[in-house]
């Protein structure tokens, strides 16, 4: 779990940047922070998944959904362009949930 937490703290911080850096309509950041992005998703999302199959999730593995659907919701916004869009689904929905679950997983090890 020690490492799941890292990738989620990793992947936090990236979609900060890229967050502020849409925010500020810098393109250069942009650019630099969403391949960053997509690759710190795509190492963490299936680990949180699959995570919810171990026994110490028993209680809570109906919201394995939540995280299949959030990936959704993320590569819809990703694909809409909508800049709004974006900040409101990684920064309201996904960054909270992720700060969540690290917490959670920190209270296992």
């Amino acid at each position: 779990m020690k490492e799941l937490s890292k990738n989620i703290e990793l992947l936090l911080e990236i979609m900060n940047k890229l967050i502020i850096g849409i925010m500020e309509e810098d393109e250069k950041a942009e650019k630099i922070y969403l391949p960053q992005f997509t690759d710190a998703m795509l190492n963490t999302f299936p680990r949180i998944i699959s995570a919810y199959t171990l026994p110490e999730f028993e209680e809570v593995k109906q919201d394995m959904q939540y995280w299949t659907g959030q990936v959704k919701r993320i590569l819809e916004a990703l694909e809409s362009r909508d800049h709004f869009l974006l900040i409101d689904v990684l920064k309201f929905e996904t960054m909270e949930n992720l700060e969540i679950f690290k917490e959670m997983i920190g209270g296992m090890e």
